[in-house]
């Protein structure tokens, strides 16, 4: 988990307000940091939402891999900065809140990632309350995973965490 939130960190540091071109070495980090079957979820929209600015493709949709590598260069061209706010990792899991500025908004968002050899799988954007974030990782599986059966070293099974 370590590794992932080192190239997480390493990969949001390029957004620093500056406008930029996707390069080769943000293309890596890229590699490094998303698994090649990343899907995103976006956070439903409200029944009262009325912010006309924010109906766009956003609410509730699924967005593949390649369709995020292209939101990410739009917000590298604009100068988007993002600044952690925090990364908490869990049991196959990690918890993010970072704050997005560009031109066009000025955001804190919380995201739930699932973590797979360390890149990450699946990422499901939440409301910042703790009911939101914990159903997002319960349905990431990482919650279930918590009280599954472990295989200690010496070949005993731990039913469940002490």
């Amino acid at each position: 988990m370590r590794k992932c939130e080192a190239v997480f960190r390493r990969y949001i540091a390029i957004y620093d307000g500056t406008k930029k071109d996707f390069s080769e070495e943000t293309e890596l980090l890229y590699d490094e940091l998303f698994h090649p079957k990343f899907t995103f979820i976006t956070k439903p929209m409200k029944q009262d939402h009325h912010d006309k600015f924010d109906l766009h493709l956003r609410h509730g949709m699924k967005i593949s891999r390649e369709d995020l590598k292209g939101l990410h260069m739009m917000h590298l061209s604009e100068g988007t900065r993002i600044s952690l706010i925090h990364f908490k990792a869990g049991l196959g899991c990690v918890d993010v809140k970072f704050n997005l500025k560009n031109i066009d908004e000025d955001r804190d968002i919380r995201v739930v990632y699932s973590v797979e050899d360390d890149k990450l799988v699946k990422g499901r954007e939440v409301e910042d309350s703790f009911l939101s974030v914990t159903k997002a990782k319960w349905c990431s599986g990482s919650i279930f995973n918590a009280f599954h059966r472990f295989e200690l070293p010496d070949k005993q099974v731990l039913t469940s965490l002490p």
